[in-house]
């Protein structure tokens, strides 16, 4: 997402969060955040999101975190609509 936002000329502007998930669906991409609490609240039940969000705890481990992501997104086949978590081990 922060390269769409860079794209949109929007990086590093704290956009707000339902302004991230509206930029996401509308260029097809989900939204991968360490944001949980606030992210999981914006996929609560009766609200519409087209896009995916996934969200994960912050790891200094990046390639595990990465692997994580992947393994996670693999078992999840197709993001629309759904909320993916992915924590530490």
């Amino acid at each position: 997402m922060f390269r769409r936002r860079a794209e949109s000329g929007r990086a590093n502007q704290r956009v707000p969060d339902e302004e991230v998930l509206q930029l996401a669906t509308e260029s097809g991409r989900a939204v991968l955040t360490l944001n949980r609490v606030d992210f999981h609240t914006l996929h609560r039940p009766g609200k519409i999101v087209r896009t995916g969000i996934v969200t994960c705890t912050d790891n200094r481990g990046f390639h595990v975190l990465a692997d994580r992501i992947h393994n996670e997104l693999e078992r999840a086949g197709s993001l629309e609509g759904q909320l993916v978590q992915v924590v530490r081990g």
